[in-house]
């Protein structure tokens, strides 16, 4: 019976020591920082990582104190897990680090965790030609934000005024068309680059007043279309394009006042067109087109002076049509060669000086004509000295025949 009494009292004895020990024990906590990466748009609640920490004593509690941007993250207040709250604050173009802090506490006893999280890119992929008609339609897409369109993409329709949630696109594999809307300019477009051999059309864009948000292109097209857009006053979003093998057309825009956004193309062109651009003045962007084989330049109503076109020493096909303050043909000073030349209603044009070096046309295809201040020809002194066949010249100020010129009766005295 003693040694039972004995062996109680000396086990009382233990657990009151163990319990005084545990009492004035000091509670330590441990934390390390976490730093992670995931892949852009997860799905809700995913796990994310675990924070790591631990204690001497007793059990943790975890809680989110801070994080930019807000609602990107929970956290499991037991277990220190970290998982997805919001799987659009995961968005590459819009962020691509999420940072915050979390308090890991026992009793009163507090560390705190830094976490960052890097957001991966991922490439999103639309397969096939994207059809946009609607705004509702545009910023649906827009909210899958897709980096690549496997297609062509048109966009058209009144309705729609804003590419601005587009912004993720950053290379169309096949055409880019805009048509008809009610867009004033094409931001949200900036990153979009297209495939080379495709097309570029702008078409009757009311309210289009720049291609700002086409400065992405750096591609090599076949054809490049900027039509009855009348508000456009500038192209410089352009200025990026390497070339354009078959045909570009600027066409019916009543502000546009140059041309600068073509400077960045100096490859050989099959057809240019520049028609009907009521405020052009300059056409110096041209300066690095060195070879064209058709060129139409009409209804310019403003330009005085083709110096634009410094470079071109031969053309199969040029028209040149009212142009109604053309004073003169600077700018094609270096042609010697043309299969077919047209000068017609050029009501101010004077003279014709600056054809002085062309000495090839194919036979009966040069034609001035019903260009009305046009009393000085000697400029064609040297065709009409190796032309065979007579000119196609009537209807001008002064109307000399091939045999005219050649004798030196090339001009008369223009009386306004």
């Amino acid at each position: 019976m003693m040694k039972q009494t004995a062996a109680i009292i000396l086990i009382l004895s233990f657990i009151f020591v163990s319990s005084c020990t545990n009492e004035n024990e000091v509670i330590t906590v441990t934390v390390e920082n976490l730093s992670v990466e995931i892949d852009e748009f997860p799905i809700n609640n995913q796990l994310i990582g675990q924070i790591m920490a631990s204690t001497n004593h007793g059990s943790l509690s975890f809680s989110i104190v801070s994080q930019t941007p807000d609602d990107a993250l929970t956290i499991d207040a037991a277990s220190g897990e970290l998982r997805v709250l919001n799987k659009d604050r995961y968005n590459y173009e819009l962020v691509q680090e999420i940072v915050g802090t979390v308090e890991v506490s026992n009793e009163d006893v507090v560390e705190y965790v830094e976490i960052t999280i890097h957001v991966n890119d991922v490439m999103r992929i639309y397969d096939g030609d994207l059809m946009i008609d609607t705004q509702t339609k545009l910023e649906s897409v827009g909210q899958q934000y897709y980096d690549k369109i496997n297609g062509s993409v048109w966009i058209t329709g009144e309705n729609v005024n804003s590419v601005n949630s587009l912004s993720s696109i950053k290379f169309i594999d096949g055409n880019l068309l805009i048509l008809a809307t009610n867009l004033e300019n094409l931001d949200g477009l900036e990153k979009a680059d297209i495939a080379d051999g495709e097309v570029v059309q702008i078409a009757q864009n009311e309210k289009l007043k720049n291609l700002d948000g086409l400065s992405g292109i750096s591609a090599n097209l076949v054809n490049l279309e900027i039509e009855n857009n009348p508000a456009l006053q500038s192209i410089s979003g352009l200025q990026h394009i390497k070339s354009v093998s078959d045909a570009i057309t600027i066409s019916d825009t009543d502000s546009l006042d140059n041309l600068n956004g073509l400077s960045g193309i100096n490859s050989p062109v099959k057809m240019l067109t520049i028609r009907s651009n009521s405020a052009l003045e300059n056409i110096d962007g041209l300066q690095s087109f060195s070879e064209i084989e058709r060129l139409y330049f009409s209804e310019n109503k403003l330009v005085t002076s083709l110096s634009g076109f410094n470079g071109l020493k031969s053309l199969d096909y040029l028209w040149i049509s009212q142009n109604d303050a053309l004073t003169d043909l600077k700018g094609l000073v270096q042609l010697e060669t043309c299969k077919e030349l047209t000068i017609s209603s050029n009501a101010s044009l004077r003279n014709l000086d600056d054809l002085q070096k062309l000495m090839r046309v194919n036979d009966g295809s040069l034609r001035i004509i019903e260009n009305s201040s046009l009393s000085d020809f000697c400029g064609l002194s040297l065709i009409a000295s190796l032309s065979e066949v007579g000119f196609n010249i009537r209807d001008n100020y002064y109307n000399p025949t091939k045999e005219d010129i050649n004798n030196g009766d090339c001009s008369i005295t223009f009386e306004p």
